[in-house]
């Protein structure tokens, strides 16, 4: 039996159905600590980088800084996070982790590492590095176009 053959907006949309999906179970690790997505990915860059200004911690998740005060105000208010003002600058506030954010890291971490697992059970080494250097080769291409 042969596939049909996908245009290219075809394949695009089949493609963030399938970006859409995996970040939907993704959120499903991240739901069981009491945060999205997103608030997991600035905890867990908080924790391997150290306290961080909230300006950079925005523009490295690009969202605005409106969106990072939202998340950080959650983050804060479970105990996961701390604001610190500069003793240089007190116009600059950096995010640090707290204990209970470090150990929420390390369950989230293990959260999607077994989902990861499940995933990648039937998926040889191989063709995740496949995957993957098919996926930087697109946005290469696209960012490439939009910066030329």
């Amino acid at each position: 039996m042969t596939q049909k053959v996908l245009n290219h907006c075809e394949f695009g949309m089949a493609l963030s159905d399938r970006v859409r999906r995996w970040r939907q179970l993704s959120e499903k690790c991240t739901t069981r600590l009491g945060l999205t997505l997103g608030e997991f990915r600035v905890l867990r860059v908080i924790s391997e980088a150290g306290p961080s200004p909230m300006i950079d911690l925005a523009k490295e998740q690009m969202i605005t800084g409106a969106g990072m005060t939202s998340i950080v105000d959650h983050l804060e208010k479970l105990g996961l996070v701390k604001r610190v003002r500069s003793e240089f600058d007190r116009r600059v506030v950096s995010v640090a982790i707290s204990r209970k954010g470090q150990d929420t890291v390390k369950q989230g971490l293990a959260l999607y590492r077994k989902l990861i697992e499940k995933a990648t059970r039937h998926v040889t080494e191989q063709e995740r590095r496949n995957l993957l250097a098919i996926l930087d080769n697109m946005i290469a291409s696209v960012q490439k176009d939009q910066e030329g």
